[in-house]
């Protein structure tokens, strides 16, 4: 598919013809609008969409897509990333300067390990870190299907003991990590591991990244655990976008379920690298600045404590 403008709608990933339709029409009516229409009241704004393969950074792509503030470059749309990598952060700033929208969304999975640099290049942007437990990401990525890459990329480990020799080996997953977490990958690998295993280090070995970087202590960086949200989309999405300054809109996750939650039976990790990935998420949830939803006081209390 080519791009006549950066105003293009950028391709479909999944979804019935219905939805397809539909989600063509709700991109038209919004690019003219931004167009024809909309005045900026602010500078224009930046998010980038965070984590590691598998864990809902979809669905949170789609969420904000749906809402008419936003222009959104996900990792297929060609004008923004190369073998879902982002292009230099010129070209990026190139589309952000020529986007009609108040806000620009780009996803940046296979550039965890640049996420400060992108943070300080943009300096009215905002980063959310998605986060799912590991158990579930697992599950999810040895039943994806990588149409393009085949089947190198459901042995993840052959790739994991390829990075343990030389980091740089295999593109972007092992960039940026440290020494440390080199050292606990040559502790933890081995010629035998099973794939599940190997994904877990993976999973472990990206997530990483956001404390290497200091993302945790970072004021505009936060994390969203996807069990949670994915149980109250509706409350979680109203304080997301009310970060992000946009307009709260209750169509953007009303296809939001819990489904995936425990979906499949836990897989079978080594149990040395199951309480090294246990450890780190348990970090998250004491250390993460997070999208939060307090139930049992105002929601105005809610919202105000996460604009602080």
């Amino acid at each position: 598919m080519k791009y006549l403008s950066s105003g293009s709608i950028p391709p479909v990933r999944w979804g019935s013809l219905t939805d397809r339709a539909q989600r063509a029409a709700f991109l038209c009516v919004k690019k003219s609008s931004q167009s024809l229409f909309r005045k900026r009241t602010a500078p224009q704004a930046v998010v980038f969409i965070a984590g590691v393969q598998r864990s809902g950074t979809n669905m949170m792509m789609d969420i904000l897509e749906r809402s008419m503030d936003t222009e959104v470059f996900g990792e297929s749309d060609s004008r923004a990333f190369q073998d879902y990598e982002l292009k230099p952060i010129s070209t990026l700033e190139g589309l952000v300067r020529e986007s009609p929208a108040q806000t620009v969304v780009f996803k940046a999975l296979c550039d965890l390990q640049s996420l400060k640099q992108l943070l300080d290049r943009f300096p009215d942007s905002k980063a959310v870190w998605m986060l799912r437990r590991m158990d579930d990401m697992v599950n999810s990525h040895c039943r994806a299907q990588f149409n393009k890459h085949g089947p190198t990329e459901r042995n993840c480990n052959i790739r994991m003991n390829a990075i343990v020799v030389s980091p740089d080996s295999q593109g972007w997953r092992g960039r940026g990590m440290s020494s440390e977490t080199h050292e606990l990958l040559e502790h933890y690998c081995h010629t035998d591991i099973s794939n599940e295993s190997a994904v877990a280090l993976f999973w472990f070995m990206r997530n990483k990244l956001y404390f290497e970087q200091n993302l945790h202590r970072h004021p505009r960086v936060k994390v969203i655990f996807y069990e949670t949200f994915v149980r109250a989309p509706q409350d979680y999405s109203r304080e997301l976008f009310s970060w992000l300054g946009l307009r709260v809109s209750s169509y953007a996750s009303r296809r939001v379920t819990p489904r995936s939650i425990g979906r499949w039976v836990e897989p079978d990790i080594e149990p040395p690298i199951r309480a090294l990935c246990e450890d780190l998420y348990r970090r998250f949830e004491m250390e993460a600045e997070v999208v939060s939803v307090d139930n049992e006081s105002s929601r105005s209390n809610a919202v105000g404590a996460l604009q602080k």
